[in-house]
């Protein structure tokens, strides 16, 4: 009967992670003043309860402020500096709202809408230019403001200053979000949380509070309901908020379940439907993301299973992997697609230690939710928050596995791991709180030791290509760099050094394709560009064609590659191949003046072509392909001459001798050379 008694009266007694509003604040705990929790209220604004949040927000400003002075990396040059919409400022404002995500540099590429980043880059080119500076502090401060959001929602539903407060420093020190609060183009990430915290935190005080006003309950509703249109309007995977909002409100307060599924439905899907038309104006779809090319195995490695049991596995061994990193962030790289991804089905036993996983912790999301337990939220988030990159529920475009993936996750996360130690501690002692924070000083260090390789794109190739030889993203761009410092070599000495370097890495690359093509497939078209450009580097065009025309091959979209082959069969007099060439070259490359990686302008792309057209005759062609380069470049000479020269070859005398004085008085020298 004892026994008996002591089970009911556990069961009566509230959880202490969710204590009722009657229920009076535990001053160890450090409950949080305010209309939402009973206690004194404080006027003093560096109270003893301000500090954790204001320590949290100085730890990530430190952390993170040697990135005031690195320069862009990666795709900051195509979705800033090279983004014709960011480009003009104030005036590129509404073709954002009106535009997909890459229509500014690529003309459409992929089917994402997120405005309100790339408005602020256009903002910040309005006041400052193009400043990375700046561009990285306002991330900062965006990374920094997000610690206090995060503590605050942890402190809302454990109330408990030392598990917010470590769960909190160990989301800031986390080796994994470097990649987002690092690289400036990750801003949609920081802002996107950002807002999907605001209306988490808005939700939970407006379930929990019963002394608001109608006024400041209707104040609290428009705000949340503005963060959430917002953070829709930043990122897509903002949408799981619908899920977020009811899993924190049942977990984190005492609402019945008629007002934790209320104030989800009222602060979350009213901003779906005006979401949902505009997105689907601008982009012709409703949800969709996937772009052209969307299905090349270099986007998503699982597209390279070829039965359920391989694409099974290559899920569950990713997600194995991400279950190493979330505790063991290393090796840290900016890219893991096919090749670092082995084709797995599975009898693997990474796929199969996955699978088990994701049992495991699906049985104890099961057995903790209804129980309204924070171990229940914790791995309710992480469940949530991992559908997205998971490959279940939507196929991942753009890489297959990436350390900003798991930035959502990790509120989560670290989140439950500073609640664990918590729970522990009121056990074991003080000694846990010490293992936690060895812990977080542990993930600051691979953080310090991380973060200088994201000074730039050199930096960051050079750092991750040792730990990633099979990656064929890194791979390509670190041959693309030796080439890159092969042109701009003066000794000998140094030229030689570089292309030992080159050699090394082409032979690793050859002999993993060797070793299995289908996993290291996507390794070839690097090795075939690498090779091509040091044989035209060295004005080999034989050799340059031949490895340019295997590139194109297998790599159809390959604009670069197109382009050199068509300059090498130029100058080995093949004009139909130089001239079918530079047509493709001009198909598939950005619409942009300037492309990351590539020295040569598109308006070049179009004279390249002009004059091949005219060296065949073919002048109506060439005057089109003339007109497109002065599209690009109204001031650019020599096509404004090949106007001209198209004019009068078609019998248009009086446009031909307009365009020749304004090539003339563009660039004098022209005049004795411009008349065939």
């Amino acid at each position: 009967m004892a026994k008996k008694k002591r089970r009911n009266k556990s069961r009566s007694k509230p959880d202490s992670a969710v204590p009722s509003q009657a229920q009076a604040p535990n001053k160890a705990q450090g409950a949080p003043t305010g209309p939402s929790f009973p206690g004194k209220k404080t006027t003093r604004l560096l109270d003893h309860a301000a500090w954790p949040p204001l320590l949290l927000v100085a730890l990530a400003a430190v952390l993170y402020i040697q990135t005031l002075r690195f320069g862009y990396a990666l795709d900051d040059n195509s979705v800033i500096s090279s983004n014709r919409w960011v480009q003009q400022g104030l005036g590129g404002v509404l073709p954002l709202l009106e535009s997909s995500y890459w229509e500014g540099f690529f003309a459409g590429f992929a089917t994402y809408y997120r405005p309100l980043p790339m408005i602020s880059y256009a903002l910040e080119f309005e006041l400052f230019g193009f400043d990375p500076g700046v561009s990285h502090g306002i991330n900062v401060a965006l990374y920094a403001g997000t610690a206090a959001l995060v503590y605050a929602l942890l402190h809302r539903i454990t109330r408990s200053r030392g598990a917010s407060g470590l769960g909190t420093a160990l989301f800031v020190l986390s080796p994994l979000h470097v990649e987002v609060a690092a690289n400036i183009k990750s801003r949609d990430e920081l802002m996107a949380l950002a807002l999907q915290l605001g209306v988490l935190l808005i939700g939970v005080d407006l379930a929990k509070s019963t002394r608001l006003s109608k006024v400041a309950r209707g104040w609290r509703v428009a705000l949340a309901l503005l963060c959430m249109l917002a953070a829709l309007l930043t990122k897509e995977n903002a949408l799981i908020t619908v899920a977020l909002l009811p899993l924190t409100l049942w977990c984190g307060t005492t609402a019945s379940p008629k007002a934790v599924a209320g104030w989800s439905a009222a602060l979350t899907l009213p901003p779906l439907l005006p979401y949902f038309i505009q997105r689907y104006r601008v982009t012709g779809h409703v949800l969709k993301v996937q772009g052209e090319g969307g299905e090349l195995l270099l986007n998503n490695a699982i597209w390279a299973a070829q039965d359920w049991s391989e694409s099974a596995g290559m899920v569950f061994w990713i997600f194995a992997d991400y279950g190493k990193l979330l505790l063991w962030p290393r090796p840290l790289i900016w890219d893991r697609s096919l090749g670092y991804i082995p084709i797995a089905d599975l009898s693997d036993p990474r796929a199969l230690l996955g699978l088990v996983l994701t049992l495991v912790l699906a049985g104890l999301l099961i057995w903790q939710l209804p129980k309204r337990s924070l171990w229940g939220w914790s791995l309710g988030w992480m469940a949530i928050a991992y559908a997205i990159p998971s490959n279940v529920v939507v196929q991942v475009v753009g890489s297959t596995m990436a350390e900003r993936y798991l930035y959502l996750l990790t509120v989560g996360f670290c989140g439950g791991l500073g609640w664990g130690c918590a729970k522990l501690a009121e056990r074991k002692g003080r000694w846990v709180w010490v293992m936690g924070g060895a812990l977080a000083l542990l993930w600051g260090s691979l953080s310090l030791e991380r973060i200088p390789n994201w000074q730039d794109t050199s930096y960051l190739v050079e750092a991750d290509y040792p730990k990633s030889p099979g990656n064929p993203r890194i791979t390509e761009a670190f041959l693309g760099l030796q080439i890159r410092r092969l042109t701009l070599a003066t000794s000998g000495s140094e030229k030689r050094a570089i292309r030992a370097k080159m050699q090394t890495a082409l032979q690793t690359t050859k002999a993993l394709i060797l070793e299995d093509e289908r996993r290291y497939g996507l390794l070839a078209p690097g090795m075939f560009w690498s090779a091509g450009s040091a044989a035209f580097s060295d004005q080999d065009w034989p050799q340059a064609r031949e490895h340019f025309q295997a590139l194109v091959r297998l790599s159809p979209e390959h604009f670069r590659g197109w382009w050199r082959l068509g300059y090498s069969c130029f100058e080995l007099q093949d004009y139909p191949c130089s001239s079918a060439a530079y047509h493709q070259a001009v198909t598939h490359r950005p619409k942009q003046g300037f492309a990351p990686q590539d020295d040569v302008l598109l308006q070049d792309y179009y004279f390249n072509l002009c004059l091949v057209e005219q060296t065949l005759g073919a002048w109506q062609e060439s005057l089109e392909s003339c007109e497109g380069a002065l599209y690009w470049e109204p001031n650019h000479a020599r096509a404004t001459a090949g106007m001209g020269i198209a004019h009068q070859m078609l019998g248009n005398q009086a446009e031909a001798e307009r365009f020749y004085e304004e090539a003339f008085a563009l660039d004098p020298s022209l005049r004795p050379t411009v008349t065939p």
